[in-house]
């Protein structure tokens, strides 16, 4: 639901020994993932080198926004480079996965599953990432308050000049 950058950013996915299905809510093309992977040097260096290697520059712009849907065959690709998602030969394995996820997603009531239903609808998915951004913008303030309430408690308690003399 949530990385360790502090960004909203659910994901849901199903495995088998061969297949990796993964749906990330909060993808819709112009959505950036921020990590702490992000700010290393490695990272930097792979968008100098991605500026004359398209194939390098198609990993990173996937690493930046991923997509909706994705599927890997964790035999051949253990790496997941290579999204299957779209490949009709693969309709059988991703139709086996998402009902294995949507069970579930189902009996563990997660929140997760209602943007999962209509993961075709973009305005639906959308409306479920501006509630999580909105939960999260709500935690924060509510972080900030008591952190601000402490630190006033810590004041009121340290002593004045004027009783340290």
């Amino acid at each position: 639901n949530e990385n360790s950058a502090g960004q909203r950013a659910p994901m849901r996915a199903a495995q088998t020994q061969q297949f990796l299905y993964i749906f990330n809510a909060w993808s819709n093309g112009t959505r950036v993932m921020q990590s702490a992977t992000r700010s290393t040097r490695t990272f930097a260096r792979m968008g100098e080198l991605a500026e004359n290697d398209e194939e390098l520059a198609e990993r990173l712009r996937m690493l930046k926004y991923r997509v909706p849907e994705e599927l890997y065959d964790v035999r051949t690709d253990p790496d997941c480079l290579h999204n299957l998602i779209d490949d009709p030969a693969y309709q059988p394995v991703i139709s086996e996965l998402t009902t294995a996820l949507q069970a579930h997603l189902t009996r563990t009531n997660d929140h997760a599953l209602a943007p999962f239903l209509a993961r075709e609808d973009k305005q639906a998915v959308a409306a479920y990432m501006r509630e999580q951004n909105r939960a999260k913008a709500e935690q924060q303030a509510f972080v900030r308050k008591i952190r601000e309430s402490m630190s006033q408690e810590a004041k009121k308690a340290a002593p004045s000049v004027e009783e340290r003399q």
